[in-house]
């Protein structure tokens, strides 16, 4: 009976490490993915107010051209040279002020999509397939009505 009693208490010695290494390495691979939202927030976070300021200052232009160089230069106020978050750009300005006769009940506006590449602190990949990318693209669309015409509005 003793002897008995000896094998399954020597049997049992290596499970208790045995479960705190597996749970190490969940709580690890947990900690990692955890980390890369949080770096996904910051870029998404950052490439939104770049697009929502460049959105507002493109309104006050009175052309499209105008607009495009507003929206271009508070880009360039968000500058970053770190490892985690790069410059946002430019991808377009949509500058729509129907020529200075807009319908009925629609006012002029100005639409500007900027992306931003964010990069991932933990990239991951298993048996070959990458399944959290080195980097990753984040883009905002923002719409303000244009401020500054160049044509008055029609009194109502």
């Amino acid at each position: 009976m003793t002897r008995g009693m000896k094998n399954k208490n020597r049997n049992c010695k290596g499970t208790g490490l045995a479960e705190i290494a597996m749970a190490s390495l969940i709580m690890i691979g947990m900690a990692l993915f955890a980390l890369n939202i949080g770096a996904a927030m910051i870029s998404y976070g950052v490439n939104d107010r770049a697009c929502r300021d460049a959105a507002r200052a493109a309104a006050q232009g009175g052309s499209s051209v105008e607009a495009q160089n507003l929206a271009s230069k508070i880009l360039q106020s968000y500058a970053q040279n770190g490892n985690l978050l790069r410059t946002p750009s430019l991808l377009g300005v949509k500058y729509n002020d129907f020529n200075g006769t807009p319908p009925e009940g629609v006012s002029p506006f100005v639409t500007v999509t900027t992306t931003m590449n964010a990069r991932s602190i933990a990239p991951f990949s298993l048996f070959g397939a990458e399944i959290v990318k080195a980097s990753f693209p984040v883009s905002k669309t923002y719409t303000f009505p244009i401020v500054k015409l160049t044509v008055p509005p029609t009194a109502g």
